[in-house]
């Protein structure tokens, strides 16, 4: 439809599309291609075109767990964010995220988001992303605070998928991030439930890296309920997942690795049961 409409926004806009279904999918060498492709065809012509491209980029890279040039392009991208009109909270919040998306320093992640108001950024195409976002460092430092008010943010958009409107990237099922954050509240039930909910919704969008993230979220969550049969089924949906990221090639500095590696207090799910199903 767009090159029938032979206008260069739309096109690129389809671009941006289908590079994050690509993405979705897993079919991360692709998407990157048409990164290329829409970088070469948008600079010029459309605005902000190399803000979405190098952020597509950016993203497919970091949902694979491929760690070549991470700084280099975090730091890109910072300052093309830095030269934009986002308010100075905002700005802040995803130069945090871009950080930590390729360091994972909680601490330092969590020590300058103190000096951000994230309560009261306004409730606009940024929002989802950057609370999404924000539940992760929250979890990683163990802020209860901050997580419960984050959890009562996001209840309402719990069967939503969090992405955002211009750079066309999303973090999957809000689902997943209530599911996080009920396992750090230690609330297991409400977990599962959430990230049962996570998988349908990602299952009905064909999100398949979501998915996988929600399985190895459910599995974490079943190990911290122990309930009869919870360690069977946890074992059973593990299994899966790894299954699942071996095919899609995924590198140990992904969502995902860093789940199914992480020991100790460096994993939200650390539990008995989590290590035995781990091991299995």
């Amino acid at each position: 439809m767009a090159a029938g409409l032979r206008q260069p926004g739309f096109i690129f806009m389809g671009m941006n599309y289908r590079t994050s279904w690509l993405i979705n999918q897993g079919r991360f060498e692709e998407a990157e291609a048409l990164v290329e492709q829409a970088y070469a065809y948008g600079i010029g012509v459309v605005p902000f075109a190399e803000m979405i491209c190098r952020g597509q980029r950016y993203w497919s890279k970091s949902s694979r767990g491929a760690d070549v040039d991470h700084p280099q392009n975090a730091s890109e991208i910072e300052g093309l964010i830095r030269t934009s009109n986002l308010p100075r909270d905002v700005h802040e919040i995803f130069s945090v995220i871009m950080r930590y998306s390729y360091d994972h320093d909680g601490a330092s992640a969590h020590e300058r988001i103190r000096g951000v108001d994230y309560r009261k950024i306004e409730r606009d195409e940024h929002w989802l992303l950057c609370i999404t976002s924000l539940a992760d460092i929250a979890v990683d430092v163990g802020d209860q605070d901050m997580a419960r008010w984050l959890y009562r943010a996001l209840m309402p958009y719990a069967d939503l998928i969090a992405i955002h409107d211009l750079m066309r990237i999303g973090r999957g099922s809000v689902g997943f991030t209530l599911g996080l954050l009920a396992v750090a509240l230690g609330e297991p039930d409400a977990a599962v439930g959430h990230f049962e909910r996570a998988i349908a919704v990602e299952e009905a969008a064909d999100m398949r890296l979501g998915r996988i993230t929600s399985q190895v979220g459910l599995a974490g969550a079943l190990g911290r309920r122990s309930a009869v049969g919870d360690e069977a089924r946890a074992r059973d949906l593990l299994q899966a997942a790894r299954i699942a990221g071996e095919r899609l090639a995924l590198g140990e500095g992904c969502r995902v690795m860093r789940f199914l590696l992480a020991r100790g207090d460096e994993n939200p799910f650390d539990s008995d049961a989590w290590r035995r199903i781990q091991a299995s």
